[in-house]
């Protein structure tokens, strides 16, 4: 009788193997909408028999660089390559010289910086202990570098990245690709994707398939819902611990004031001042605070109702491979935290989300659409950036309009970018206020071409933050911007919230002045609309040249007038004052604003090196270059 068990049994097994191995292979093609992903399916990044292994390192400050990272790798399988994403931060180095073929994705940080995520990489890649190494031969790659023409160094990690493995020895695959992200970042990340494929695939010789060319999904995740959570595992609210180059260290801080700066507000413009108590932290003038921001309650609602999911059950996400990309959210948490806290619905769908929606969909006519929109073909093209970039539609409104689209809420969260902190400038003086820390900020609010109002989600946010109720989630990062020795001059240039560090600057130097120590002379540029509307710290500004802090002030009011006057065209009327600061008397320039006023207060400067040093015009951005190596020309801009 016992060999007669044992064969029993050892037939269950056998056939529980059969039936797993078939299920797995069914999991590994196919995928059923609305219904959970196999656990035993093989990640899309695990080496596969006859597929070229590929590997994608990124490098992102605001979630770009990883979402065109995801992107490749959710197609390399169809292209013939098995594909594993790292972000580069955590990717070890040591292993660059036993890789076959590397796809790299950077971002650039401001003046030519790396990420923050990057900046570890960068600096090992550029030791010049690598040139002896030799051991770059063998490596393969592709770059492709993001940044804003705004900026004198636009993209310019791509291109430090690539010209070193390049000088090293790797061999280059493809041509540096470059996007910007002032232009239409989506076209030109469609325009690199349509030469990549083919260009890889013809150096490595692997045939086209026109199969290919159907869009297809492989998830990463599977879903687990529990019934009775653990309360002392489950995650409410945004990080606090660091998990990655997007999830930094962050503390709870109580809101304190919130108030409006504007002298007047028509309920659409606003600028606010932010006071906020550091417990247990320290900050020096100027730093930056990265900010968790959320997205909006209504809008989480309607998502969640559409998905037909509820807002409080409580789930895990779990890789379907060990070796596959970390779970974006806590290991277990809500539906409602997990849509709050996470996913950024705010962002304007990219192209390729909705080929991956074209998958789920079920009516034939909202399938094309949504593949034709997501293949980038002219005949969608002009109805993309008219019907989405131009409305500023969301995820949310996508889903609502195409009704067939049935897609899993795990999906849903591993193709929606991370919401990632954003970053203000400190506007107060550690020494003057070392236990709290103010922010300047404006409301940012556009009026779109339906006629409705879209507003940024981290200001949106902070405006509605309630003083002595409320608490949000920040952490201070290290800035650009500090004050250099107490006699040298400064000129600060600043526009709207840009006074920020300005303002951080006067108080310290009030401060220090207080305690009987000289200052330097302090000139402010400020660039406002008009001064009985939106000069913000007017009080402040006037009190600091009446004790003889500011030396000068000059404001350019854009509205004041027919003719529109900004700071740029202040600091030209100046130039020969400017030039004599900035060369004879070694002024320190700080610049603060949009980058596209950056890059004309650039420009005025070129031009006054060139006029009055004897300068040819390039010879004169080779100078202001070089007071900005030096750190006497320093610049904290957004796009």
């Amino acid at each position: 009788m016992l060999w007669l068990i044992l064969l029993l049994i050892g037939v269950a097994i056998i056939g529980f193997r059969v039936y797993s191995n078939k299920r797995r292979k069914k999991s590994s093609i196919l995928i059923i909408p609305n219904r959970p992903s196999s656990p035993s399916k093989p990640s899309i990044g695990e080496a596969s028999a006859g597929r070229k292994a590929m590997t994608v390192l990124y490098g992102t400050q605001s979630g770009n660089a990883l979402g065109f990272a995801e992107e490749i790798a959710g197609e390399a399988k169809r292209y013939g390559f098995s594909c594993k994403v790292i972000d580069i931060e955590e990717y070890d180095t040591n292993q660059l010289q036993f890789e076959d073929f590397v796809v790299l994705f950077l971002a650039t940080y401001g003046e030519g910086a790396p990420t923050d995520s990057a900046i570890d990489f960068t600096e090992w890649l550029m030791d010049p202990s690598r040139e002896e190494e030799g051991s770059f031969d063998s490596i393969q790659y592709c770059v492709l570098g993001l940044g804003s023409k705004q900026y004198e160094l636009f993209a310019e990690q791509g291109k430090r990245i690539d010209k070193r493995l390049n000088q090293l020895g790797a061999i280059r695959v493809m041509e540096l690709g470059i996007t910007d992200d002032d232009g239409n970042l989506d076209d030109d990340w469609m325009n690199y994707k349509k030469e990549f494929w083919p260009t890889v695939q013809k150096h490595f010789g692997i045939i086209a398939d026109k199969k290919s060319e159907v869009a297809t999904f492989d998830p990463q995740y599977r879903i687990v819902f529990h019934k009775h959570g653990d309360e002392n595992k489950i995650e409410d609210g945004p990080p606090l611990r660091k998990q990655s180059s997007h999830v930094h260290e962050a503390s709870e801080a109580f809101v304190l004031v919130n108030r409006e700066l504007r002298q007047t507000s028509d309920g659409v413009e606003s600028s606010r001042h932010i006071e906020i108590e550091l417990k247990g932290g320290r900050y020096q003038t100027a730093d930056n605070l990265g900010i968790y921001p959320r997205n909006n309650f209504a809008l989480v609602g309607r998502l969640a109702k559409r998905l037909e999911v509820n807002l409080q059950d409580i789930f895990s996400l779990i890789p379907l491979s060990a070796n596959g990309r970390k779970s974006p959210i806590p290991p277990e948490t809500s539906v409602h935290n997990a849509l709050l806290w996470y996913v950024d619905l705010q962002a304007i769908p990219k192209r390729s989300l909705f080929s991956i929606l074209s998958v789920f969909a079920e009516n034939d006519t909202e399938k094309r659409i949504l593949a034709g929109v997501g293949s980038g073909s002219e005949e969608f093209h002009e109805y993309y950036n008219r019907s989405y970039h131009g409305h500023r539609l969301t995820i949310v409104d996508v889903l609502e309009k195409y009704k067939s689209v049935h897609i899993p809420f795990e999906v849903i969260l591993e193709i929606l970018p991370p919401i990632v902190p954003r970053y203000y400038t400190i506007s107060s003086s550690a020494l003057a206020n070392p236990t709290t820390i103010h922010l300047t900020l404006t409301v940012v609010r556009e009026k779109i071409q339906n006629g409705n109002v879209w507003e940024g989600m981290c200001t949106k946010y902070l405006a509605s933050l309630e003083p002595m109720k409320t608490t949000l989630r920040v952490f201070v990062r290290e800035s650009t911007f500090r004050l250099p020795k107490l006699s040298v001059p400064i000129i600060m240039i600043a526009a709207g919230a840009g006074i920020a560090p300005m303002r951080a600057f006067i108080q310290e130097c009030v401060h220090l002045k207080s305690e009987g120590k000289n200052v330097g002379s302090l000139d402010l540029y400020f660039g406002i609309r008009n001064r009985n509307h939106d000069f913000i710290y007017k009080d402040e500004i006037e009190t600091a040249v009446e004790v003889g802090i500011l030396n000068r002030l000059t404001l350019a009011c854009s509205r004041e007038q027919e003719e529109k006057v900004y700071v740029q065209h202040r600091l030209q009327e100046d130039s020969k004052y400017l030039y004599e600061m900035l060369m004879e008397r070694n002024s320190y320039i700080y610049v603060c604003g949009g980058a596209s006023m950056g890059k004309e207060c650039r420009e005025v400067f070129k031009l006054a090196i060139s006029k009055y040093g004897g300068m040819n015009h390039d010879e004169a951005g080779i100078r202001l270059n070089s007071l900005m190596n030096q750190g006497r020309y320093i610049q904290e801009l957004w796009s």
